[in-house]
């Protein structure tokens, strides 16, 4: 069995957002720390991490690009544990010598997502989350957030799709993982300290509203999942598994993940990789090519599970025309 909750931290950057979080820098006023640039590599960190790939234009493609556009995917992570590297020194390089950074949504911006949060993910005055969902769950998920270490505030009128990432959210920071760490808040900072221009390949209101779209049924089987996958322990070895894979640059493991999650019949686990992942990927891929026209170099980061498979952007890319090469092959 596969955790989709656990997958979806190389899918979904709201899980990246202060909404989602119980550890967010909104709640504290504190941001993350100064990004220097890339650690030196050594015997026990390789400088092989991640996922880097070059998309450029064959000679005698798409004449009405300018001269020298390209593209440097990144596959992120979304959550990480304190004092992991993120950038290696070629990242740090292309990261360097880009005219922007495009980025799922900018995590940064806490009080977006705050008012998100409250139009997508809350009920209105006078309903409830245990009109909703069996009181069963309701019970859970408070005994989750207590033994956390949670805050219980809001509970009662929490969506039960958001109410699933806040639990993941807890979990996992009780874990040692946070979003603050992940890929996102690191290229995030690194940019601003560089006045490098960062764009929004998508924006969170984009995934709110994916979420707050899904039926009554899907929402209350989120959840479930969710409860299910805290209670059992797959959530935590399923992130430390993908997080070890994304610092090993181990994309056979995000692809065994990804055949895994099409093979799913669960309502949630197919709306995960035909709504989540393989949709994405196509507007994503949409939105590589917008940028390819701007010109210069865009370093272009998204969840790391959106470069692999057959809907993937590597794939995809190659199959509109382009030249899409492993910068980190050997």
């Amino acid at each position: 069995m596969v955790s989709i909750q656990g997958a979806l931290l190389c899918a979904l950057c709201i899980l990246s957002g202060p909404a989602a979080s119980v550890d967010r820098p909104d709640a504290t006023g504190n941001t993350p720390p100064a990004v220097s640039g890339a650690a030196a590599p050594s015997s026990q960190q390789p400088d092989r991490q991640g996922f880097l790939y070059e998309v450029s234009v064959p000679e005698g493609r798409f004449q009405n690009l300018p001269a020298g556009a390209r593209l440097v995917l990144f596959g992120t992570i979304h959550v990480d544990r304190s004092g992991a590297r993120v950038l290696n020194a070629q990242s740090t390089r292309e990261l360097e010598g880009a005219q922007r950074v495009a980025l799922e949504a900018d995590p940064r911006d806490a009080q977006t997502v705050a008012r998100l949060a409250r139009q997508y993910g809350y009920y209105a005055d006078g309903d409830l989350l245990d009109h909703h969902v069996p009181a069963a769950d309701v019970l859970a998920a408070r005994e989750i957030l207590l033994d956390e270490g949670a805050s219980l505030v809001g509970v009662t009128q929490t969506k039960p799709w958001l109410m699933s990432f806040v639990l993941t959210s807890a979990k996992l920071a009780h874990d040692g993982f946070s979003a603050t760490m992940g890929s996102e808040w690191t290229l995030a900072t690194f940019a601003a300290q560089r006045s490098i221009p960062i764009v929004e390949i998508e924006g969170f209101e984009s995934q709110f509203s994916l979420f707050d779209h899904q039926s009554a049924d899907l929402q209350r089987a989120q959840l479930e999942e969710s409860i299910n996958e805290i209670r059992s322990g797959e959530l935590v070895d399923e992130t430390r598994a993908l997080v070890r894979a994304w610092h090993a640059a181990d994309g056979d493991t995000l692809r065994t993940q990804l055949t895994a999650m099409e093979h799913d019949q669960a309502p949630f686990g197919r709306f995960t990789i035909e709504q989540l992942i393989n949709m994405r990927d196509r507007s994503m891929a949409d939105r590589a090519e917008e940028y390819l026209r701007q010109g210069g170099t865009t370093f272009f980061a998204v969840g790391c599970l959106h470069l692999f498979g057959d809907a993937g952007l590597v794939a995809e890319l190659a199959r509109r025309g382009y030249r899409v090469r492993d910068l980190q092959a050997s």
